[in-house]
This record gives C-alpha cells, sequence and structure tokens, in this order.
C-alpha cells in the first residue's frame, strides 16, 4: 500500500469505510456489512511478518504476509448472507529448511463495546456487538476451523506459535451471522459441553462424549461424569476427529467461605497503619457473614480512622476509596461512631458521578441515612457524551429502568452469557476487560429482579449473577477489592 486509508465517515450517509488496513505491516482491519455494520476489529501478526498484498472490494477482501522462511500467511473475509474469515499459514513445498516456528495470526477486538469470547481449540465462538441504538443486534461468529485459544490481546486464530515443515499448511475458518438473540450463540456451542463449566463445591458435571477422549488435569478419564475436584480450576481436554478442545472447569467456594479466608490472613498481620479501606470492608462483611467474631468490627472502625486520616491521593484507586467511603459509614452507623460516619459520608459525596459505583453507594447511603446525607441535587444526573457505559448502566439500574438498554450494559459486563477462558471471557478497545468491571457489575445488578432477563435472550440475570460469582472465586488472585464487590 502506498497510503494510509484512514477510518473515515461518509458525510451523506455517516456509515464507516467498509474495509480498512493500515500502512503497519502486520495488521489488518476489517469490517463486515451484513444489513448494517459489525465491525470484525483487526487481524494481527508478530515480526517478521510482512504484508505484501492488499485486494480490498465491498464483499470479498483479502491480505497476504510474507516470512523470511518462505511461509505465507493469508487473511481473506468474504460476505454474503453469512460472513466468513479465513486465515491460513503455508510453508509451500521445496523450501530448504527444516521445521520452522513462526507467530500465528491473532484477531484483536477493539470495538469500545464488549465482546464475549470462547477461544478453546478446536472449538471457538465470539459475540460482538454493534453500537447503532436504532439497530441493536449481536454478531456470532462461530469457529469451524482452526485451533484457537484466548490470549491477552484477544483471539490466537492457529496458535500462539506455529511448526511448520515445508508443504504444510494451517487454516482457521469462522463464520458470522446476526441475530438478536444470545440464544443463537448458545446454540453453536458443543452439544458435549456441560451445563456449567464451573459449579458449586460438592456438585458433578457431566460431559456426554461418546466418540471422545477426556482428560481432566492432564489424566485420562473415563467416566462422562466429572468430580467433584478440588476447589479451583481445572482444565478439561475433549480430543475429537477435528482436534482438541480445551475447556477451563472449575468448582467454587462459597463466597462466606472466600471471604472467611481472606479475614483470617487480614486479622493474622492486622497493622491499623498498613491496612485498606477494602481491607476493612471485608472484616465488616464477615462479622455479617458470621465467620469473623465481633471484635473484628472494633479492629475495623481502627483501621478506618487511620486510613481516613489522610486525604485520598489522586493515584488512589476509585473502588478502594469508595468502599473506604462506604465501610465508614456503615460501620460508623453501627458503631455509634457519628464521626467515623459522617467522614465516610463526607468523603463519599466528593467522589466523581462519572466513577462506576459512585452512583449506587450514593443511593445505599441516602436510603439507610436519609436525614444525615449531604443535601445535593445528584440523582437525576444527566448522562454526558462519550461516558463510561457501565455508569449508564448503574443509574439505569439503580432508578428503576432495568428493563432499557443502558441497564443492559451491566449484565453483558458480567461476562457471563459464554463460557468462561483463563484471564476473563470479555475484550474491548484491544485488550482483555479486567475483573474488576465484572465485579462492578455483579454489585450494580444486585438490585436487578433474579427472575427477570435481559434484552439479550433468555438466560436469567439472578443465573449470570451466580455464574460471574463462581467465576471470579476460583480465579488464582482475587484483588481486596473484587472480592469485597462481590459482598455488595
Amino acid at each position: 500500500m502506498s497510503g494510509v486509508q484512514h477510518a473515515g465517515e461518509d458525510g451523506r450517509t455517516g456509515r464507516a469505510s467498509p474495509v480498512l488496513v493500515s500502512t503497519v505491516p502486520t495488521s489488518a482491519s476489517l469490517t463486515v456489512e451484513l444489513g448494517l455494520e459489525v465491525k470484525v476489529s483487526h487481524i494481527s501478526v508478530g515480526q517478521p511478518w510482512t504484508l505484501v498484498s492488499c485486494q480490498e472490494s465491498a464483499d470479498d477482501s483479502s491480505w497476504m504476509w510474507t516470512h523470511p522462511c518462505g511461509a505465507v500467511l493469508s487473511a481473506r473475509l468474504r460476505q454474503s448472507d453469512e460472513a466468513e474469515l479465513i486465515a491460513g499459514i503455508t510453508m509451500p513445498p521445496g523450501i530448504d529448511t527444516a521445521e520452522m516456528t513462526v507467530p500465528g495470526p491473532i484477531w484483536i477486538p477493539d470495538d469500545p463495546l464488549p465482546a464475549a469470547v470462547w477461544a478453546a481449540g478446536a472449538h471457538g465462538l465470539v459475540v460482538t456487538r454493534t453500537c447503532r441504538d436504532e439497530h441493536p443486534a449481536l454478531m456470532v461468529w462461530r469457529q469451524d476451523m482452526g485451533d484457537s485459544c484466548a490470549v491477552d490481546e484477544g483471539v490466537s486464530l492457529l496458535g500462539s506459535e506455529i511448526a511448520l515443515a515445508p508443504g504444510n499448511s494451517r487454516m482457521a475458518l469462522w463464520r458470522g451471522r446476526l441475530t438478536d438473540d444470545i440464544g443463537e450463540a448458545l446454540g453453536s456451542l458443543p452439544a458435549w459441553l456441560p451445563a456449567e463449566t464451573i459449579v458449586d463445591q460438592p456438585e458433578e458435571m457431566v460431559c456426554h462424549t461418546p466418540d471422545a477422549g477426556i482428560l481432566v488435569d492432564g489424566a485420562e478419564h473415563t467416566s462422562e461424569t466429572i468430580g467433584p475436584l478440588p476447589v479451583g480450576a481445572h482444565d478439561l481436554a475433549i480430543h475429537e476427529s477435528r482436534g482438541a478442545t480445551r475447556v477451563l472447569i472449575g468448582w467454587s467456594p462459597d463466597l462466606a467461605t472466600a471471604v472467611g479466608a481472606r479475614v483470617d490472613e487480614i486479622l493474622s498481620g492486622f497493622d491499623p497503619r498498613t491496612v485498606t479501606g477494602p481491607q476493612m470492608w471485608l472484616l465488616m462483611s464477615a462479622v455479617g457473614m458470621r465467620v469473623a467474631p465481633f471484635s473484628a468490627l472494633e479492629m475495623a472502625v481502627e483501621g478506618l480512622e487511620n486510613v481516613l486520616s489522610r486525604p485520598f491521593g489522586s493515584a488512589d484507586d476509585h473502588v478502594a476509596r469508595l468502599l473506604t467511603c462506604c465501610a465508614a459509614f456503615r460501620l460508623g452507623h453501627r458503631m455509634s461512631d457519628p464521626e467515623l460516619r459522617d467522614e465516610g459520608l463526607r468523603r463519599l459525596w466528593e467522589l466523581s458521578l462519572d466513577e462506576p459505583g459512585t452512583f449506587m453507594s450514593r443511593c445505599i447511603a441516602s436510603a439507610e441515612l436519609a436525614t444525615l446525607v449531604p443535601e445535593h441535587v445528584w440523582v437525576n444526573v444527566v448522562s454526558g457524551e462519550g461516558e463510561d457505559p457501565l455508569v449508564r448502566a448503574e443509574r439505569a439500574i439503580w432508578t428503576g429502568r432495568c428493563a432499557s438498554r443502558d441497564a443492559d450494559e451491566a449484565v453483558w459486563e458480567l461476562g457471563a452469557f459464554l463460557p468462561t477462558v483463563p484471564g476473563g471471557p470479555l475484550y474491548a478497545q484491544g485488550h482483555r476487560v479486567s475483573r474488576r468491571r465484572a465485579a462492578l457489575a455483579h454489585a450494580m445488578t444486585t438490585v436487578w429482579p433474579e427472575e427477570l432477563t435481559s434484552s439479550f435472550g433468555s438466560p436469567r440475570v439472578g443465573e449470570l449473577r451466580q455464574r460471574t460469582l463462581r467465576r471470579l472465586l476460583v480465579s488464582e488472585h482475587l484483588d481486596d477489592e473484587d472480592l469485597a464487590l462481590l459482598t455488595w
């Protein structure tokens, strides 16, 4: 390519250009239009691949890269009734070299609305969303060929490193279609997949695979019934003719057990000079769950007084500040300590309403301490342009507007529609969405009626919240802030 093609808009229609390719030689950006615009994001390959060919049209575009070892990588996007994304790597025969390893292509979802990803080897599913309010839709991408896995940037289509000998080739094929119901995506999951891939102790899970081999944590498993296994995440591998599918499964502790274990650690090394506000929230919660003695409340008061003796710093985490304020006003009220209570309220009302969690915290304070909260107009705050969608969702939910597009964002950010993958299932703007967002969404949806669904389809919100809770509790590490939000 001789120049940069920017993501421009047609001044008459406001529609983005159909296909975009940057001059960066290792990246190709793609857009699909099936009745309305749905962006695929872009395909990225690492050095030393070099882009040598780019052909674009309205319904068929292709790109080609070469590697110094002689390997050729191609990507193609075709559009008709369905969209097809094809990526292939070939080592031509006759190349005078032994087996070589080359970096594989990565599909990077970089839309602002998070994409849900389940990339598990021989099977994969990606669900992206359109930004257009007048035409809400989901784009469901089903993997028909390839060896996918979830990486920090997105979906590795053929594996991070691919070994090729002369004459060898690898191919990935994904087909996409529009739908307005997440149920269609769920129907594309393998029939043998357990109904829930992370369960509570001491439940079992069933994997009905009569013609496939099963490995659990690397060991052969001869029964269709799996578990119960020790608390935490485990590896399930299903070997079929199309290849191996690698599934993250797990057994979750109950929330009280997880909180109690963390509080025991906090109490064993308690020092009021070094504790944090979220840790004091956990002490308070643990007493309510009956997994810590009442004396932990007095220790929490001492810790909070020390934390609040200093102003919050500009680098302090917003959720940590939020939990500190909420623990202070709640604990101050419970322990008849008006100074602690009022300082917590004052600090809470100083926090920005543009950050997720502030609005619902003020709602709780106003409900519990109606005559004591500061007299400010804040409930009917208008959402600003470019505001965090999770903040808009929070305001919608906590003002009783669960049946709205804004509220649905918190349901989506639970990340619970598809089975989970290591590190988390949601991607946006070129990176994996943090666990913190899921924990915030879990807290925000506390007041969502459990039996109700969302506009995305049939799964009940209460069911989705439980999946998120179990997924976060089997994480190898969970920050105190995230665990505290789960107790909201």
